[in-house]
C-alpha cells in the first residue's frame, strides 16, 4: 500500500503521468463512493473520488476506465459489471488542479484521467 501524502496543495497543477495503486469502495453522505489512489511519477499519492456508476459515458469513473484501459468499456462490461482489480498497475495522466475547499484550505485535486503512456 502506498504512504499518503497530504493534498494541501502539494502537487502544483499540471498534467502527470500516473499509476492506479488502489480502488477502495467507501460510504459518505453522497451514497456510496468509489476511491481511487494514484501515484504520480514524481512520487505525490493523490485521491480521486467518485460515483460507482458507469452507465453514462461522461460519469468520471467510466472516465478513469477509459483513461487506463485505453478504450471505452464494452456493452458486455457494462451488462456484466466490471472489476476495477484488473486496472490496478496501470497507467494514465490525471489532470491536477489546485483549489481552495470552503473553509479556504488550498487542495491538490484529480479533476480528471487522460490516456497515457
Amino acid at each position: 500500500m502506498a504512504t499518503l501524502k497530504s493534498a494541501l496543495a502539494g502537487t502544483p497543477a499540471g498534467v502527470y503521468p500516473a499509476t492506479l495503486i488502489d480502488v477502495e469502495e467507501a460510504q459518505n453522505q453522497f451514497g456510496q463512493r468509489l476511491s481511487w489512489l494514484f501515484e504520480l511519477d514524481n512520487g505525490d499519492t493523490l485521491k480521486r473520488t467518485t460515483s460507482p456508476f458507469v452507465d453514462k459515458p461522461k460519469t468520471k469513473a467510466r472516465e478513469i476506465i477509459a483513461a487506463l484501459l485505453k478504450r471505452d468499456l464494452s456493452q458486455e462490461e457494462l451488462q456484466a459489471g466490471f472489476d476495477t482489480d484488473i486496472l490496478k498497475g496501470r497507467r494514465c495522466h490525471v489532470v491536477v488542479k489546485v483549489e481552495a475547499n470552503q473553509s479556504g484550505k488550498v487542495y491538490s485535486n484529480i479533476d480528471s484521467a487522460i490516456e497515457g503512456d
